[in-house]
């Protein structure tokens, strides 16, 4: 390597290592603002973009017969005959 080519890697080197530590001080910045204002609007969670919503679209339906609902017998089944209480027998 000559003498211009290693002080020119250098001054691209150093150029970078600015850039770098430019963009990790923004980012730390950023962060400490969001951590300030997550913390003052902890009442508001549902409204801050960085955390996101859990949403679980697709609706599945219940087993079984809904509550509420009274089971129809078959045609074939024998209906029981209700029995009628008489008070003071057995």
């Amino acid at each position: 390597m000559d003498n211009s080519e290693l002080s020119k890697s250098t001054a691209e080197s150093e150029t970078l290592i600015t850039l770098l530590q430019e963009f990790i001080d923004e980012s730390t910045s950023e962060q400490s603002n969001s951590d300030e204002s997550l913390q003052s609007d902890s009442s508001d969670e549902g409204n801050n973009p960085l955390i996101p919503q859990l949403k679980n679209p697709k609706r599945r339906q219940g087993r079984g017969r809904p509550s509420g609902t009274k089971r129809f017998k078959s045609s074939q089944e024998v209906s029981k005959p209700k029995s009628i209480y008489v008070f003071g027998s057995k």
